[in-house]
């Protein structure tokens, strides 16, 4: 039977050393941290600025590179856009027929040996495309027309939301009254300090030109 005082003996005899170490490391982690606080650490000098510089322009682009990146996904990705064509071209403002008129067809008999599907019973497929229904399967003029439609929505979205954009730029000042009228304030306080300064330092030179010519005044008549 293990004897817990001779175990408790045995282990402060073993790691007799382990407290002063400890002490030691984190000594030197505080000295440590503390150097690396003081020295490395340091918050920068402040600089005063009025704008955030180069990075106003780099948020700019960013924001416009934005807005057309979304005018893109929303022109080339909507369904939208082909379904408007078709209302105004085809459809007489309706969306009859339009799953017909949106889809193209292909011979399964021109799939080529690697392609072509296992067990395949239907002679014809379809899929969502402006192509003709015979080989070559080139593009049909809807494919133009749905192309240039979706051109017209990227740039006049585009325009439209960056029109806002200056528009709301322009209407909102860049400082609050509040703000503006305070710095219009020390302004004029500033102004008005200056000018006393200078004031007060130009009766000094006054009357110390007039203090000089009365001494050589003097100095003249006891002579």
């Amino acid at each position: 039977m293990v004897n817990p005082v001779r175990l408790r003996h045995s282990l402060c005899s073993r790691h007799a050393l382990a407290p002063l170490f400890a002490l030691m490391n984190n000594v030197l982690e505080v000295r440590l941290d503390a150097w690396k606080m003081v020295a490395l650490l340091r918050r920068p000098i402040a600089r005063r600025a009025s704008s955030i510089g180069i990075w106003l322009q780099i948020l700019t682009a960013i924001s416009a590179l934005a807005v057309v990146t979304n005018a893109v996904i929303l022109g080339f990705t909507s369904e939208q856009i082909p379904k408007m064509v078709y209302q105004h071209t085809v459809g007489n403002y309706s969306n009859h027929n339009y799953i017909k008129w949106r889809l193209s067809r292909f011979n399964t008999s021109d799939f080529e040996e690697s392609s072509r599907p296992v067990n395949n019973t239907e002679p014809v497929c379809y899929y969502r495309d402006f192509r003709y229904d015979e080989a070559p399967y080139k593009y049909r003029s809807e494919f133009w027309h749905v192309l240039a439609a979706r051109m017209a929505f990227v740039l006049v979205f585009e325009h439209l939301v960056l029109f806002l954009k200056g528009l709301i730029d322009a209407l909102v000042p860049d400082y609050p009254s509040k703000v503006r009228d305070e710095i219009k304030r020390e302004r004029e306080v500033f102004k008005s300090a200056l000018f006393n300064q200078l004031k007060s330092h130009a009766n000094v030179d006054v009357r110390t030109k007039d203090e000089r010519d009365g001494d050589g005044e003097d100095g003249a008549a006891v002579a």
